[in-house]
């Protein structure tokens, strides 16, 4: 009887350990934020010709090795809005040239500024052509 408690417990144990694994892997893949990142040290600003700012950062963390992160800046109603746009991990360089009003080029990676580009999940901007993507010539 004795031995009979301890395996329904283990059982149970290991049951609950693997549904808190399988909801935190569920909700880390489908839920992942640019506004959680490292804040990382600042490399350089890249300036719209509509006044906003992109600055680069790089980041070095021994749990996530090198990134670079882009943030926005720009001004709203008066009020200044900051918000991530980018974020690379694999590299601690970045070239940055603005494509126009809404769109920048980070390491290549057309970046819609109101979408953003996140290499955790390989997200690529909507509505980008495939030519800019180097998939067609």
């Amino acid at each position: 009887m004795k031995n009979r408690i301890i395996n329904i417990t283990v059982i149970a144990l290991c049951l609950i350990v693997t549904l808190v694994n399988l909801g935190f892997n569920i909700y880390n893949s489908l839920f992942y934020n640019l506004e959680n990142l490292p804040t990382g040290e600042f490399s350089f600003s890249s300036f719209s010709q509509d006044f906003k700012t992109l600055k680069i950062y790089t980041v070095n963390c021994p749990s996530l090795g090198k990134a670079v992160r882009g943030e926005l800046c720009y001004d709203k109603d008066g009020k200044t809005i900051i918000e991530n746009i980018y974020w690379e991990t694999g590299t601690d360089t970045a070239i940055v040239s603005w494509i126009d009003h809404n769109t920048v080029s980070i390491n290549y990676n057309n970046v819609d500024i109101n979408y953003g580009y996140d290499s955790r999940r390989h997200i690529t901007i909507p509505n980008t052509p495939a030519i800019n993507k180097g998939i067609l010539k």
